[in-house]
């Protein structure tokens, strides 16, 4: 019940790389926009940059969200959503579903517009959004009675210390033990997940989804 999910092997991160590449080029096309036009417009100082983007040996940091979505003219918060079901389908499949990034959706706007000033978090607020991440999963455990040892035990780990470096904020959770947490905790995967992503990737988190979805996070 409490076994770790397969990591997802290397070839199809692969591919969901180039998927991810494959998609941005089509849309960037689509504008009728160069590899150029959009590099540089994102900030990078080399349009090879984002080339790379498209050819799928790199991906798109979460910082340059908001920049290549304004040149492309796609919603910053399709955008992001988009990226995760490429970048990180485990945490995809638990909190949004396939309709939510559906080709549909897509209505282009103008392209090369201004992206919306978006927070930026160093390396300070990171580590403290962090701990904030393993200060909710140890109120969880001891909500529900279980011991580091225990927890490692359903998790099917050798060593409690790993769920004691995740509770510090030392280590973090991976996106493929997401669900089984949840079930050994006995949580709601999705509203979990989410609080997971605002302490692990705020800027993710940040432009994906509302205010309104922090606000009302319940588990």
């Amino acid at each position: 019940m409490y076994t770790n999910p397969q990591r997802m092997v290397t070839d199809e991160a692969k591919e969901l790389r180039k998927a991810a590449g494959l998609w941005l080029r089509q849309v960037r096309e689509r504008q009728g926009l160069t590899q150029h036009d959009v590099g540089t417009f994102a900030g990078y100082r080399y349009y090879t940059q984002y080339s790379a983007l498209e050819q799928g040996t790199g991906r798109v940091p979460p910082e340059r969200y908001g920049g290549i979505a304004g040149a492309l003219g796609v919603d910053a918060q399709f955008f992001a959503r988009k990226m995760m079901r490429f970048y990180d389908p485990m945490t995809f499949a638990a909190v949004l579903d396939e309709s939510d990034i559906d080709h549909r959706r897509l209505k282009l706007g103008p392209p090369l517009q201004e992206p919306e000033i978006l927070p930026s978090i160093d390396g300070d607020a990171a580590k403290q959004l962090r701990k904030e991440g393993g200060a909710l999963i140890k109120d969880l455990r001891e909500n529900t009675g279980l011991t580091q040892v225990d927890l490692a035990e359903r998790l099917g780990y050798k060593f409690y210390t790993r769920v004691s470096q995740i509770e510090r904020g030392i280590g973090r959770v991976p996106p493929e033990e997401f669900a089984a947490f949840a079930d050994a905790l006995g949580v709601e995967v999705r509203p979990f997940v989410l609080s997971l992503l605002r302490s692990y990737d705020p800027l993710v988190f940040e432009i994906a989804f509302s205010r309104s979805v922090a606000e009302s996070l319940a588990i």
